[in-house]
């Protein structure tokens, strides 16, 4: 994700850039499947930034001593794959890293396999059996799907994976999301929930994100009858379509046309005297772009707010780091800004994610300012930071040709604003509601509604 501080990126920039004596791990890598955990145990000692979470004292060494006569034993890469791709799985289990993710590639034997820390943590809280994971996350030479995941009836109907934007225009506001690429957008109420709503805009898309590629997207923006703001936003990606406007077709740009009012409105909607409690629903919201937040959140407060640490490593030493900077909100005092004394409700579940997290911290650290905020749902996934190449920080992704086809993991390490660690551990709520979005209802979006109206009525 891109940082919305530059100055606070330059800073990082000037003390923390690589120095260009460094060994590259690459340097390690051979044709043997012991050469290649040579290599990713050096790359990752080096390039990530969570150690003081993962080996403050010595353990990353004791996983070297384990692991590699294991990897020797294994011979020469182009057989054995399966096995190899086993021990960097169980090597990898228990890593603090939420945004983690491990691509190998055996070209000889055609074997491939994702690693993926957030798609374990899914499957983890679905119960699927531990070996049963890794079979899953077996893949093709493009890495485009894992292997019969949404096959997986446990998977697909978690939390994280079935209770989204997408599912709640569908089950809520009686929607049909389209196929993708699809488009659909609608003005007026409808479904179980439109009764609520004075007016409600849908909207998704599927906007090109380069390579040939799509990624659809989803808001939601209403008013309850009684005056409560409403926003569901699927990831945060503003910013992202529009600095690549140009990749954009006539039927694209009319989309973003439409999103951008959304967001206008949301931002004059949100300060009117009439309105009476903003709900944000962060639900299933895998993250996106930094950026956005000043788009959608400024208005929230005309004072400047910290909400959040970050650091990144002075060198590759393991626990060599910079100091703690704060991440700061700020407007320019221009214009309205929301009523101190609304209430707030922010909707997280076990599918909020890195850049939805973050907006979490945010109106976190409002409440912590004496502000009426209550965040509802269940404990969010865990994983916040900043994906940057290693060619920028002394931290960050990487890869070594043949076999390691990408390390992700980010170049900067994220606390709340008073020092507590969300990697690994999520955001608890302070209203805990475990309902499931069905057709027989939303017990999440049913509490934020109860929540601001005991202030309301």
């Amino acid at each position: 994700m891109k940082r919305i501080a530059s100055l606070m990126l330059i800073l990082l920039l000037l003390f923390s850039c690589r120095d260009g004596a460094r060994i590259d791990p690459s340097e390690y890598a051979g044709d043997t499947w012991a050469s290649v955990f040579e290599a990713f145990w050096h790359g990752m000692n080096d390039n990530y930034v969570f150690w003081d979470l993962d080996s403050p004292a010595s353990e990353w060494d004791a996983v070297y001593d384990e692991y590699m006569p294991k990897f020797d034993a294994l011979g020469k890469t182009g057989s054995r794959a399966e096995e190899a791709f086993r021990l960097f799985f169980d090597l990898t289990d228990g890593l603090s890293d939420g945004h983690f993710i491990l691509r190998l590639s055996d070209p000889l034997s055609d074997r491939y396999i994702q690693i993926s820390d957030y798609t374990r943590s899914i499957l983890d809280a679905a119960g699927v059996p531990y070996d049963r994971q890794f079979s899953l996350m077996m893949t093709n030479k493009d890495f485009e799907s894992l292997t019969d995941l949404d096959s997986v009836t446990e998977y697909s109907r978690s939390e994280a994976v079935c209770e989204n934007t997408f599912s709640i225009i569908e089950h809520d506001f009686g929607r049909s999301i389209p196929s993708e690429p699809g488009d659909l957008y609608s003005d007026s109420p409808s479904g179980p929930y439109g009764s609520e709503f004075e007016s409600l805009r849908i909207l998704v898309h599927s906007y090109p994100i380069g390579n040939g590629e799509s990624l659809q997207y989803a808001m939601v923006l209403g008013r309850s009858k009684d005056g409560i703001v409403y926003l569901s936003l699927s990831e945060f990606f503003i910013y992202y379509y529009l600095r690549y406007s140009t990749l954009l077709d006539k039927d694209d740009l009319v989309q973003l046309e439409r999103m951008l009012g959304m967001v206008s409105d949301f931002n004059q909607m949100i300060v009117d005297d009439s309105t009476t409690g903003i709900i944000i629903d962060l639900r299933g919201n895998t993250g996106g772009v930094n950026s956005d937040l000043p788009f959608l959140f400024s208005r929230f407060s005309s004072k400047p707010v910290d909400y959040m640490l970050e650091r990144t490593k002075r060198s590759d030493n393991r626990l060599d780091y910079t100091g703690w900077v704060p991440i700061t909100m700020t407007h320019d005092g221009s214009g309205r800004f929301v009523d101190p004394d609304i209430p707030i409700a922010i909707l997280i579940n076990s599918g909020t994610f890195s850049n939805g997290e973050i907006s979490t911290l945010f109106f976190k650290a409002l409440q912590d300012a004496g502000r009426n905020v209550s965040i509802i749902g269940t404990t969010s996934g865990g994983g916040l930071g900043s994906n940057i190449s290693n060619e920028y920080f002394n931290a960050g992704q990487f890869s070594i040709s043949p076999n390691i086809v990408l390390v992700r993991t980010p170049s900067v390490e994220h606390a709340y604003i008073d020092g507590s660690v969300v990697e690994n551990v999520g955001i608890i709520p302070d209203s805990i509601e475990t309902g499931v979005i069905s057709s027989s209802g939303d017990p999440k979006l049913d509490k934020a509604f109860q929540h601001i109206r005991t202030f309301t009525e």
